[in-house]
């Protein structure tokens, strides 16, 4: 049981570590939107500082796939963003095991804005 649990955080350790572009997961990464009007959206994307070597270039990457989400929403790469703000939220992530618990304390970088194609 102790080989599954620690090959299981190791694959989740991997996963969270490298820069992915995809719709929000169950960690909290990724992008998601919510569609206001027929054109539109209020797009969020959030990524960590272990997208990259620091955290100006982990910004660089997250405001990349931002850029990247918007593009598929428009159908084009001609859209006018507003309202764009970073933020750090803050999570607390839990691991039971046989005879232990362990409590990760994780945060975050999100680039959340408003997006009119």
């Amino acid at each position: 049981m102790k080989i599954i649990l620690t090959l299981g955080a190791a694959l989740i350790l991997s996963a969270c570590s490298s820069a992915q572009y995809m719709s929000k997961d169950w960690a909290g990464v990724g992008y998601q939107e919510q569609r206001i009007d027929n054109s539109t959206y209020q797009l969020s994307y959030t990524g960590s500082k272990s997208f990259a070597g620091n955290e100006e270039e982990a910004w660089s990457l997250i405001e990349e796939f931002w850029n990247k989400r918007a593009t598929e929403l428009c159908r084009s790469s001609v859209y006018q963003s507003s309202e764009l703000k970073r933020l750090k939220p803050c999570k607390t992530f839990y691991t039971m095991g046989e005879d232990h618990s362990i409590r990760e304390y994780r945060c975050f970088l999100e680039l959340k804005g408003n997006l009119s194609c």
